[in-house]
Formats: structure tokens, C-alpha cells, sequence
């Protein structure tokens, strides 16, 4: 029987004084989805100093309902209502409520991603190569969480995968990964495309894919050891960042 290790962890960007990335993982018992894991990630827009808090209600209501899979609109539907519902009780401008929301789902089928706004995926193969993808939807996120007219530009940034089912084009874009190829997935935040270094971009890329352990804290032990070594020279997330995933062993 596979035993799975989750994860997630999120981190204040340079340039924020409030980190607006939440992360968070769940265990789902098998009567309410299908013996599945499930970790999501939201990164608050920046449209409001309270999307913060707006990322936090999306999470901890997509956790409770939204099934990831292509057929997801309903369910992402009900988790918005019911969010804006909380918004409303806390007295949270519309605005805050400016999100993006991605998770990673174990399930009988394999492990299936879908991200609801800008953010990239890691995923490594069985022979202990990591891949990174990286999805721009066009146009600012917008609530709710990302219009259905947008489109998503979707690059490998190193290596490929390939989905027993197409990679969509729209809303929400999503890919299924066979678990007899691939033992490990994490969402992360368009942070990981945010490092500067003396005020310019630099690529980090064989750094953030450099994971070394799959087992317990796997998420939070690697990018908070990354970006202390990075840190050491002189290299900042501009952005904040996080990273929540799934691995199989």
C-alpha cells in the first residue's frame, strides 16, 4: 500500500509587508472523496491589503469540496458562494476576494493538478527527474478567482510530461500525471519565477528543483533550505512564494 507524505509551506516575499500566499494539505477519508489526498495552494492578489485573507477563506473552503478533476465548476462554484459568504461576515471588501487557487489531488486514477490563476507545477518522475511548469493566465486575476474567458499560457521551463489526458487551454487548467511515471507533485506560487539578485532576474531553476527527500516536512524543509542558501548569495523572492505538494513512496 503507498504511503503518501504532504506538505506545504508559504513564505513572505521581500517586498510585502503581509505574506497573501496560503498553503494548506488535508487528509479526505474515503467516503467523501474517493480515499484521496488533497493540498491547495492561493496567492492573494494584489489589488488589496486583505487578500490575504481572501487566499485563506478560498483554501479552507476549496478543501472541503472542490473535486479537482475537469468537471470541477460546480463544486469551484459552491466553494466561491460560501466564500463570499464569509467575506461579507468579516466585512471584507469585494477585492479581497482576489485570488488565484491551485491544488494536487491523489487519486485512484493518478495525481491530478488544476490551477484556477497564475502559479507553476513540480513533478518529479520515477527515475528522480523534476520538471517545472509554469502557467500565466492572461490578464489580472479577478474575482471570482479567475475569469472563465481567460486563456492559459502554459511553458515547460525544464523538461515535459506527458498526461493520459490533453492538458486543457482555458479555465481551469488542469493535467492528470500517472503515478507509474511520476511520484511526486507540487503547486507553487508565481513566486518561483520572482528571484532577483542586485535588483536584476535571475534563474534558480536547478536550485528550486534540486528537492532532496520526499519523506515528512518534504515542502517546507526544501524551499525554507533553498532560500536560506540562496539568500547567503544575495539572491530574494521578490514575490512571496509557497509550494504545496503530494509524494508517493
Amino acid at each position: 500500500m503507498a504511503v503518501l507524505d504532504i506538505d506545504s509551506v508559504f513564505i513572505q516575499g521581500t517586498t510585502h509587508d503581509v505574506c497573501q500566499d496560503y498553503a494548506a494539505t488535508a487528509m479526505l477519508s474515503a467516503w467523501l472523496s474517493d480515499g484521496c489526498s488533497r493540498v491547495l495552494d492561493s496567492v492573494g492578489g494584489d489589488t488589496h491589503a486583505k487578500t490575504d485573507i481572501g487566499a485563506r477563506i478560498l483554501v479552507h473552503q476549496a478543501m472541503q469540496s472542490v473535486d479537482l478533476e475537469p468537471t470541477a465548476g460546480k463544486s469551484l462554484q459552491s466553494v466561491l458562494h460560501m466564500a463570499n459568504v464569509l467575506r461579507v461576515g468579516f466585512g471584507l471588501p469585494y477585492a479581497a476576494m482576489t485570488a488565484t487557487l491551485a491544488g494536487v489531488q491523489k487519486t485512484r486514477a493518478g495525481i491530478v493538478a488544476s490551477f484556477w490563476g497564475d502559479g507553476g507545477l513540480v513533478c518529479r518522475g520515477v527515475d528522480g527527474v523534476w520538471s517545472l511548469l509554469r502557467l500565466e493566465f492572461d490578464g489580472p486575476p479577478r474575482y471570482p478567482v479567475t475569469s472563465s474567458l481567460q486563456t492559459c499560457r502554459a511553458d515547460w521551463v525544464r523538461g515535459d510530461v506527458e498526461s493520459p489526458w490533453p492538458m486543457s487551454a482555458g479555465y481551469p487548467y488542469w493535467l492528470q500525471l500517472d503515478t507509474a511515471r511520476y511520484n511526486a507533485a507540487a503547486v507553487v506560487s508565481d513566486g518561483f519565477f520572482s528571484f532577483l539578485k542586485d535588483g536584476q532576474p535571475v534563474d534558480v531553476t536547478d536550485q528550486l528543483l534540486d528537492v532532496r527527500g520526499l519523506r515528512g516536512k518534504w515542502c517546507q524543509r526544501h524551499l525554507r533550505g533553498v532560500l536560506k542558501e540562496l539568500a547567503s548569495q544575495g539572491i530574494h523572492p521578490m514575490d512571496d512564494i509557497s509550494m504545496a505538494g503530494i509524494a508517493i513512496r
